[in-house]
């Protein structure tokens, strides 16, 4: 393999501590960043009280929609290049996921499942429900789908190397999502600027989880049925971002009658993406020390 058109001999490889781009930094760096743009275009549209028409308009939302396209492409992409040993496929693994949502994905749940025209009227316990056995199963195969047969099992070098391939799946799922949801909504810009980021977590939220279990399938012996519990586990997390999104865009900011704020639909969506983080950095950290405690024991003394 080369890079910047020099072949790294296995001497050098084994010299070099990590040949691999560490994802997590980068994921965490293209979050922030996501976040801070985001609240900001919210906090400024209405502190301006900013209302675009025409091409203006248009421009705004375009640009808010192609915003975390941009970043991975800045902090993930490009700083992938820029290793030892970068991962092959993240752009091809895009480009898929983007046709895969808009040909099959997004008209199958629209024109097949039609959750929007029932769902709503439920309990919040048939919402979150309906929704992950609806939009959720349907990303969560998609999201898996592609990784699978874009990615797996030659390009799994490494356990991240899972997470690096589903966060780029999910960078793309989330565009296609954005921009049916501003067709379907003609959203206001900070409405907008919320639904950016909140599509954008929710997706990498479940990417963490899939990830999470196709690494441990290809580099473990987990336990039987953890892939699919980790699949249920995702659609679950669509469905219950969903319904709660709709809950807290609908809440009051106080007591007093403040009119109702997307903005708590934000704070959500950070939390949720925090907290899977979190909790999947965990486990696959506690992956990783087990495994290379099993290869010292295997080791001849």
């Amino acid at each position: 393999m080369s890079t910047s058109g020099r072949v790294i001999v296995p001497d050098e490889i084994e010299a070099l501590s990590s040949p691999y781009l560490s994802v997590w930094p980068s994921l965490i760096l293209q979050g922030s960043v996501l976040f801070v743009l985001c609240f900001g275009l919210y906090i400024a549209i209405g502190i301006l009280d900013l209302r675009p028409q025409g091409p203006l308009r248009v421009a705004l939302d375009l640009l808010m929609i192609a915003l975390p396209l941009a970043l991975w492409l800045l902090f993930c992409w490009w700083r992938e290049r820029r290793a030892p040993l970068p991962r092959a496929r993240l752009v091809i693994v895009v480009v898929i996921t983007l046709l895969a949502d808009n040909a099959v994905s997004l008209p199958l749940s629209q024109a097949v499942f039609q959750p929007e025209r029932w769902l709503p009227l439920e309990g919040a316990t048939q919402r979150i429900l309906g929704y992950a056995f609806t939009g959720g199963v349907t990303q969560a195969l998609t999201l898996y789908l592609v990784v699978y047969f874009c990615a797996y099992p030659g390009l799994l070098r490494v356990r991240t190397d899972s997470l690096a391939y589903f966060a780029s799946a999910a960078v793309a799922y989330s565009v296609i999502e954005n921009i049916q949801f501003l067709l379907r909504s003609e959203a206001d810009p900070q409405v907008m600027a919320v639904s950016v980021f909140f599509h954008w977590a929710v997706s990498l939220a479940m990417a963490l989880l899939l990830s999470l279990g196709v690494s441990e399938v290809r580099f473990s012996r987990p336990a039987p049925f953890l892939l699919t519990l980790l699949f249920a586990l995702s659609a679950f997390v669509y469905g219950a971002a969903i319904t709660f999104r709709a809950g807290l865009v609908n809440a009051r900011f106080s007591l007093s009658g403040g009119s109702a704020s997307p903005l708590l639909a934000l704070f959500l969506a950070a939390a949720l993406v925090v907290g899977v983080g979190v909790i999947v950095a965990f486990f696959y950290g506690t992956s990783a020390r087990r495994s290379e405690e099993s290869a010292r024991a295997q080791r001849p003394t």
